[in-house]
């Protein structure tokens, strides 16, 4: 049985390291630009909330001293930031309740319809990306890679209402969320899998392809080294960063896909 070499393991345990620091990076500038957009746009949320004839001046300063706008920009952004990290992500405009207590009920089906999507379409689009890589130039690889880029072409919200017109009302096989059952998930995983599934696919085996194609991994095709050994020891983890990388950004599409996804079926 082969198994990654001391070198090999370290490189990948390097490009996932580098990649989980890149990706809390992204995160936390999309979360401070995020915090800057709601202060420097046009126009004052406090009095659009208070509504007309409400937004008195003496009205808006109040909403704002509870809501702490009235502080320091940076003094919001530190508190911002110190509470964030705590979990706490303040008041609800609409509701006046917090937004973790309105968000604790529904994150439960979130994270479970977006994890068993990601992860089914993490175990079938990997080793299909480097099977159809390892089949290039063949029918099989031509017919099936055309296929994986209609998946990913197709909007996630359009795949849902196709598959929720076809499976729940055409032919009545499966129900629409909220539901414990297979016939209530079925559809939602799948129309959230089905593009997420094309993307890994296809970056996977470009990712191997022009992998394969360095100078490297030709010079030991050339010494006549075994073909499993050059993948399983040099191909794959000279792969790695990439492979992360498409990782990752199939997380955030199957993030944001899960809000369509549980608007369509429910």
């Amino acid at each position: 049985m082969h198994s990654l070499p001391h070198k090999s393991r370290q490189k990948v345990f390097t490009s996932a390291s580098r990649t989980v620091c890149e990706t809390i990076l992204k995160g936390w500038l999309i979360l401070t630009v995020v915090f800057l957009a709601g202060r420097w746009l046009p126009g004052d949320p406090t009095a659009a909330l208070l509504g007309p004839g409400l937004n008195t001046p003496q009205s808006v300063a109040a909403l704002k001293h509870t809501y702490g706008l009235d502080r320091p920009l940076l003094t919001q952004y530190l508190g911002f930031c110190r509470n964030l990290l705590k979990g706490d992500m303040g008041l609800s405009f609409h509701t006046g309740n917090t937004v973790t207590s309105e968000i604790r009920p529904r994150i439960g089906v979130t994270a479970a319809l977006g994890g068993t999507a990601f992860s089914l379409a993490l175990l079938i689009g990997m080793p299909l990306g480097f099977w159809l890589a390892y089949r290039q130039g063949t029918h099989v690889d031509s017919l099936i890679t055309t296929v994986l880029g209609f998946m990913t072409s197709l909007p996630v919200f359009l795949t849902g209402l196709i598959l929720l017109y076809v499976g729940c009302y055409k032919l009545g096989w499966f129900t629409i969320l909220p539901g414990s059952s297979l016939k209530s998930w079925f559809l939602p995983v799948l129309a959230l899998t089905l593009p997420i599934l094309g993307f890994i696919g296809r970056t996977i085996r470009q990712t191997a392809l022009v992998t394969m194609r360095r100078l490297n991994i030709l010079a030991l095709h050339g010494f006549g080294l075994d073909v499993r050994t050059i993948w399983l020891h040099h191909l794959l983890p000279n792969a790695a960063p990439q492979c992360f990388s498409a990782c990752s950004m199939a997380l955030a599409y199957a993030l944001a896909g899960n809000v369509f996804i549980e608007t369509v079926f429910s």
